[in-house]
Order: structure tokens, then sequence, then C-alpha cells
């Protein structure tokens, strides 16, 4: 997607204040009721030096402090990320392991709810199309590409390259020719608290409250 950029004197969230922040002006009535309500995107950018901990379950952000991200990190499982500046842009990727042992390099997205890998994984995890475990899904997104999608329940679980234990249980998955391995969505992600520290190259996953 492509739309022009603009500044505006100051962005703040919490108690955080930036100034002079590059925004990009964008039309949201994308067809989607879920872009109905939405009045913006706070991107990556702005929390490049400031950790923070998203808990999925409460919807609540958390702006950390070094004390408190230490506490995270004693708590929690890190894994490491990493970064892809494309002007403007910050993009995340952290590595998993899908059933079977393949590693697959994914961008973290919690723009999107599913976890999504490229459709080249089908066959190494024993599907394909047409098989009666696979359901296929053909039509245009909202920019106006045209898709092909396959959903299917794994058999085993998916887990963070580096830290096992972080797993999400037999998924469903979405298969699609995509530009990466995968996006991590918050199918995934909203399983635990997940703490994005940009500056030191990790996110922590930590255990949902009861």
């Amino acid at each position: 997607m492509e739309f022009p950029l603009t500044r505006i004197s100051s962005l703040t969230i919490g108690s955080v204040e930036r100034k002079n922040v590059m925004v990009g002006v964008l039309d949201l009535d994308l067809g989607s009721p879920a872009f109905k309500h939405i009045a913006g995107f706070v991107s990556l950018k702005f929390f490049e030096e400031l950790p923070f901990t998203a808990d999925y379950a409460r919807g609540l952000l958390t702006l950390e402090t070094s004390r408190s991200l230490a506490e995270r990190a004693k708590t929690g499982k890190a894994t490491k990320i990493s970064l892809r500046r494309r002007g403007p842009s910050l993009d995340v990727f952290t590595r998993i392991r899908l059933p079977g042992g393949q590693i697959a390099k994914v961008e973290v997205d919690s723009g999107s709810g599913r976890l999504i890998l490229h459709e080249k994984f089908m066959p190494p995890l024993g599907l394909k199309p047409g098989a009666k475990n696979v359901t296929q899904r053909s039509g245009k997104d909202e920019t106006g590409h045209i898709y092909q999608r396959y959903f299917s329940k794994l058999t085993g679980d998916v887990q963070l390259a580096s830290a096992p234990s972080v797993a999400h249980q037999r998924p469903r998955v979405m298969f699609q020719k995509i530009i990466y391995d995968g996006l991590m969505g918050t199918a995934f992600l909203k399983r635990f608290r997940v703490t994005f520290d940009l500056k030191g190259a990790r996110m922590i996953f930590g255990p949902r409250l009861p």
C-alpha cells in the first residue's frame, strides 16, 4: 500500500511524548467493519527506545521502566528478534519451530488475527490442497490483491525456536503465498503477556494472569 507522509508536532501515549512525528495519511474506510471505529495506528517506530508489554486478554498496554523490564525478564521467556528498517517503517521478525522441526522466520504482526505460513510449508507438514483436512478460500483482500488461502489444523505444536516452552498447541493455520516465511498474529500472541524490548532486540513472553 502507498500513502502520503507528513509530520505532526507531537504524539503522546501515556506519559511519553514524541515531537515532530512522521505519520502516514490513510483512508481507513477499507470496506471492513474491523476498521470502522479505528482512527489510526501507532507503529513500532514510536516504541523503538521504549519497551512495552501487551496484555491482549485485558486489552492493556504497559510502558516499562528499566526496573519493570528486568522483572518481566525474570518471570518470562525471552526470544531474540531482528529488526528491519525501511524508511520510516520498522518490522520485527523472530523464529518459530514447526511440527517436524522446520524453522520459519516470521514477521510479528499484531494487526493479523492468525498464524500465517507460506504455502511452501504445506508439504513438509503433510498437507495438500484438496485434502479432507484442508479448506480453501479464494477472494480479493482490502488492497485489491487476489488471494488463494488454505486452512488446516496442525497435528503438533508451533514453538518459539529459542524457547520451546512458549508454544501454540495444535493451531489452526492459514497458508498463503506471501513474501515472508510467515506472520505471527494474535492467535499466537494473545496466549501470553508479550513484552517488546526493541532496543534489546528481544521479546519476552510471560504467562497470562488468571
